[in-house]
């Protein structure tokens, strides 16, 4: 080879080694991936007639399925010689039955078996025993129950919920709102055992200071805080965030919350202490219960400033505090959920603690009752599901997020669009609530949708909504607007006749009775939907259904139904049905019935006794 083919030859440089994760095959087969929209989640994947699209279905369905898998559980435990055969290796812990204890309950052995096992109350029975028999347990050991006594508030730990409950924890009677009253049991097996320790030391105080914060007994958390504290010990950034948590809150004055606040923030540093993203959280909490002050945003402010100061990436927690803060009042305004949308674009949203849950949906109802704002709204909807959806917590959130996104768009954006993001985010992912199926129906009514209209009533039997009479006759009211082209006019016929035939059913079976599924305005509106589509016999037949039913059905037919069916029947030349509408039109008191009653006189050829029935009328 030339000296000048050698020189053209470019020099190979080998890359540094990228650094990755173990989820980083996994990312990348993800990115190639996107939303089925058309597929359900899979926990409600079954066959295709058993598939859940109500809300009530969604969710018995999910529990159902926790249910049997809850009874698995429990045979598989109940009865552990039955599954004795474990073929892992190593053997997986939590695949193995449970089984009865190893060690008698009055020997050390034993008392450490159950403080592992988180059992409280057996532990505390064990130690019990253990100082009946004369012997001494170790000071750690004695710690280590303390702190489990006082983590649980001296009970045995609630039953573990499993993925679907959790999903629609608040319909099973969990819920991990925190309950700002006191739950701390002051004769506890935490305070006994803390009041045998002769010299407790300083982590069995801080055990007990936290415990006592945890479940809101304050006053008695601050005294040992207080104690501890002139003592000269040093407690851990854990207490310290325990009880900055709550004592703030029991100054009666903004001021003197936001002073206890900086105090407690001194202690820290006195202890030589660096606070992490809960201490901040916990500062953040207590200002988001005084928002109602001008000074909180400023101190909200310095809050965050300092957590930068502090190389501390604020959580989804702290930013939903800061929507307490700044949206506290529904007419707030301001650009704080401008500023932290953008902010999070390009940051990882990562779930640290429960209340992370909370930011999306709370995001999303300021953006519709503060800010009105829909392509902040769009911004929003794209941080969640570019993240991850998942951070909407449980079905009620996920209920509030895509409620309040579905009103806004429904109030800005076009017709062909919201029903666009409709049809994305329903019914697999959503169920809409009765007030958002309202306000689509209005919004499809403000836009000249009728296209769209067989779509709802579709979906409303998915959503077993056809009993909401408020939406029927919402839905009907539309579809008699106008006479429609001939396609989409039987369509909306089509939507009558299954009315009707529910209401049949409904009425056979007795589940309902007739002045529950049907009303005047609903008969009304089904008359014009039928003489917009030609279809006069039946017309009739729902308003002679009404004329023997009017005592028990509510409301009363529209003076335009009434007058669109009296001249279908001048046209025919049917004085007996003429006669009878005009009728209703005189026991409701229209205004038109002079003006149909002269026209009876001169279409018609009357009797001399039909003739007197129309004076008798006016």
């Amino acid at each position: 080879m030339s000296s000048d083919a050698t020189s053209n030859v470019k020099e190979i440089v080998i890359p540094l080694r990228k650094k990755r994760d173990e989820f980083s095959i996994l990312k990348a087969l993800s990115s190639t991936t996107k939303d089925d929209f058309s597929a359900p989640h899979f926990k409600f994947i079954d066959d295709p007639f058993l598939i859940p699209m109500s809300s009530l279905d969604k969710r018995t369905f999910a529990l159902a399925k926790a249910s049997g898998r809850k009874a698995a559980n429990y045979v598989f435990n109940e009865y552990p010689k039955y599954f004795a055969h474990n073929p892992a290796e190593p053997s997986i812990e939590s695949f193995v039955p449970v089984s009865g204890f190893a060690f008698e309950d009055n020997t050390l052995e034993g008392l450490h078996e159950r403080i592992e096992r988180r059992n409280p109350i057996a532990a505390f029975e064990s130690y019990q025993k253990i100082l009946d028999g004369g012997l001494d347990v170790p000071q750690e050991t004695a710690e280590d129950l303390l702190d489990l006594l006082c983590y649980y508030n001296s009970e045995d730990p609630p039953e573990r919920l499993l993925a679907d409950e959790l999903f629609f924890h608040r319909d099973v009677g969990q819920d991990n709102f925190k309950k700002m009253r006191k739950e701390w049991k002051d004769d506890g097996a935490a305070e006994r055992l803390f009041k045998l320790m002769k010299e407790p030391s300083v982590k069995a105080c801080c055990s007990i200071i936290r415990g006592r914060a945890k479940y809101y007994q304050t006053d008695r958390a601050l005294d040992e805080y207080y104690r501890l504290k002139s003592s000269g010990a040093k407690m851990d950034i854990a207490t310290h965030n325990a009880v900055l948590a709550v004592s703030p809150l029991m100054k009666e004055h903004v001021e003197s919350r936001w002073q206890s606040v900086r105090e407690f923030l001194g202690d820290i540093a006195s202890d030589g202490l660096s606070p992490n993203i809960d201490t901040f959280n916990a500062v953040c909490f207590t200002l988001s219960r005084c928002n109602r002050f001008r000074e909180t945003r400023a101190w909200f402010m310095q809050t965050l400033s300092e957590m930068k100061n502090c190389n501390i990436e604020p959580s989804l927690t702290t930013w939903f505090y800061g929507l307490q803060i700044f949206y506290g009042a529904d007419n707030a305004q301001g650009r704080f959920l401008y500023d932290v949308v953008d902010y999070l674009q390009d940051k990882p949203l990562l779930l640290r603690e429960a209340t992370d849950y909370e930011f999306f949906s709370s995001a999303m109802i300021k953006c519709f009752v503060n800010l009105k704002d829909l392509e902040l709204a769009y911004k929003i909807d794209h941080l969640l599901t570019s993240k991850n959806t998942a951070l909407l917590g449980d079905s009620f959130r996920e209920g509030l997020y895509y409620t309040h996104f579905l009103r806004l768009l429904c109030l800005y954006e076009q017709i062909d669009k919201v029903m666009e993001a409709y049809t994305n985010f329903t019914p697999h992912r959503y169920t809409p609530t009765f007030t958002a199926m309202e306000e689509l129906i209005s919004a499809i009514d403000l836009n000249d949708g009728f296209e769209h209209l067989p779509r709802i009533w579709s979906d409303m039997i998915l959503f077993q909504y056809t009993r909401r009479m408020d939406l029927v006759e919402h839905l009907l009211s539309i579809m008699a607007k106008k006479k429609q082209e001939s396609q989409l006019q039987q369509l909306f016929t089509k939507t009558v006749k299954d009315i009707q035939k529910q209401a049949q059913i409904d009425a056979m079976n007795r589940k309902l009775s007739d002045n529950q599924i049907l009303s005047g305005k609903m008969i009304g509106s089904m008359t014009l939907i039928f003489l917009n589509a030609e279809d006069f016999k039946g017309a009739w037949d729902a308003m002679q259904f009404f004329i023997h039913n009017k005592h028990r059905l509510h409301g009363f037919p529209s003076e335009q139904s009434l007058v669109r069916l009296a001249e279908e029947s001048i046209g025919k030349s049917d004085v007996e049905k003429t006669l009878q509408i005009l009728s209703l039109m005189s026991d409701f008191g229209y205004p038109k019935l002079d003006y149909m009653v002269e026209k009876v006189k001169l279409k018609l050829n009357l009797t001399d006794h039909q003739k007197s029935h129309l004076e008798d009328l006016l």
